[in-house]
């Protein structure tokens, strides 16, 4: 599953690094592990449901969430 680095996300971990050196280096593998681990439940809820997630989202809490929700948290657990 492909994890989302964008030009803002290299920035940062790069600026991370050169400030903090390899004590940063958790956070990184952290946060690939965790994005890692949305998307699968994200793939397997689309999977299984036939849907993706922001339809699953609008069905269960409403328009609001499922619009902002995603982007902002995209775990749906």
């Amino acid at each position: 599953m492909p994890v989302a680095a964008g030009p803002g996300t290299t920035l940062s971990v790069a600026r991370a690094g050169g400030n903090y050196g390899y004590d940063f280096l958790w956070v990184a593998v952290l946060s690939v592990v965790l994005a890692f681990v949305c998307q699968y439940m994200a793939a397997k809820i689309a999977l299984i449901g036939g849907r993706g997630i922001v339809s699953t989202v609008q069905d269960k809490w409403g328009s609001l969430p499922a619009w902002f929700g995603p982007g902002i948290r995209p775990c749906p657990a």
